[in-house]
């Protein structure tokens, strides 16, 4: 009877036991996943990148309009709204559960602190501002605002938080359809040589009997006056261009529409260029328009084979 007792008493603990275990296994102890940056992206209306501990000024700073977002300080150029969205998508993806360090001694030697960082966003919304402070390195430790919690960054570093205004720039520069064009006006050597397209082919115009156009020149040309992408932005954007030119017609819907290009002489192997339906000015290298700024009339304007004719002269 006794016996019974025993193992009836050592069955009973056996079971408290496994209760016991079951129960303190089912607790969560995985600290709960919090979003890092505490402000929806669409409450954003000004992005601030700084990249310099010492001035604490912003390198580059974008703004939201009614027309989307644009270049502080660039006469209102248009960013690249995939660009700002592509940040704003992956300012909202950070999140964090156990932050890397807890104190503010820590912030000098992850590169967090005010003193010393590789990039710090501040992001402006209707109710104040939130501040972010990054290291350096694909996934940088992050500091947000004056809590002394430090994270690991997962969706933005400094390679994406560009410094540059151009980087923001909403591209190509030009919004051209090559093949609508009816008309165009090249430079050259001697001036400008003003062609109009008749059945796909470029031809003087007026035209002049003997003479033809290099059509592959008109070519290169186009190819570069529709691919010009900007390397930089001028010292001051609203300051007028002068110097080569080039401009065409457009047809659409029936109408023709006046395009037109004023590009600088070249300085120190750039160019500066201002386009009629562009509110700001941009830089390219000068490679990047040569094939524009270096067209030679004598190549330009040839002996019109298909007439036998061989003895017209250049206007």
């Amino acid at each position: 009877m006794q016996s019974n007792m025993i193992l009836g008493g050592l069955a009973a603990a056996q079971a408290l036991a496994v209760i016991g275990v079951w129960t303190w296994s089912a607790v969560d102890t995985t600290p709960e996943t919090i979003d890092l940056i505490p402000i929806s992206p669409l409450a954003i209306d000004e992005i601030a990148i700084l990249s310099d501990p010492q001035t604490g000024e912003p390198d580059v700073r974008l703004f939201r309009t009614d027309d989307g977002w644009r270049i502080d300080g660039s006469d209102g150029a248009p960013a690249d709204p995939a660009k700002v969205e592509d940040l704003l998508e992956n300012l909202g993806q950070e999140q964090g559960r156990t932050p890397v360090a807890t104190s503010a001694t820590s912030h000098g030697q992850l590169g967090v602190s005010d003193a010393d960082f590789t990039r710090r966003v501040q992001l402006t919304t209707s109710t104040g501002v939130t501040t972010l402070t990054l290291g350096s390195g694909r996934n940088p430790h992050l500091r947000v605002d004056d809590d002394p919690r430090v994270w690991r960054a997962k969706h933005v570093s400094p390679w994406s938080l560009k410094t540059r205004a151009v980087d923001w720039l909403d591209q190509p520069y030009l919004e051209i359809d090559t093949d609508a064009l009816e008309t165009l006006s090249l430079p050259t050597d001697e001036g400008p040589v003003r062609l109009a397209r008749v059945d796909g082919l470029w031809h003087l115009d007026p035209p002049i009997e003997g003479l033809a156009v290099e059509q592959e020149l008109v070519d290169g040309a186009l190819g570069q006056l529709a691919s010009i992408r900007a390397a930089g932005l001028p010292d001051d954007v609203n300051a007028p261009v002068t110097g080569l030119s080039v401009s065409w017609s457009v047809a659409n819907e029936g109408q023709s529409h006046l395009g037109s290009l004023q590009l600088s002489p070249e300085h120190e192997g750039w160019h500066t260029l201002r386009a009629k339906d562009r509110p700001f000015a941009v830089t390219v290298r000068a490679g990047m328009v040569n094939q524009i700024t270096s067209i030679s009339r004598g190549a330009l304007l040839v002996p019109d084979e298909s007439t036998g004719d061989t003895e017209g002269e250049l206007p």
